[in-house]
């Protein structure tokens, strides 16, 4: 059993937006610090060196690396529209297009 989780980190960004009280950027500012990579013929959400993910990205990866099956990502996604965006290679975070 592998944990699908979102973690955030009190960067100088989600503190700015903390204390601005702009909460709604918070998801943008998460998923902003990976991208999408290309690796042994699979996409995955790649950190970017701040360690922060989004839930939906990381149910992504553990779909993409055969861990959970389609059908129990999307049940479980916060966001499943997004996530099968992702798996018909159409690739954005709440901050537009990203790959």
């Amino acid at each position: 059993m592998r944990p699908a989780l979102e973690i955030m980190i009190n960067t100088i960004s989600i503190r700015k937006a903390i204390e601005e009280n702009q909460l709604g950027k918070l998801l943008a500012i998460i998923e902003g610090s990976r991208k999408i990579v290309e690796t042994d013929g699979i996409s995955l959400w790649e950190d970017q060196g701040e360690g922060m993910m989004s839930f939906n990205q990381c149910i992504y990866n553990l779909l993409q690396q055969g861990i959970i099956t389609e059908e129990r990502a999307m049940e479980k996604a916060s966001n499943p529209q997004q996530l099968k965006m992702w798996l018909e290679g159409i690739f954005t975070s709440s901050g537009g297009i990203t790959g």
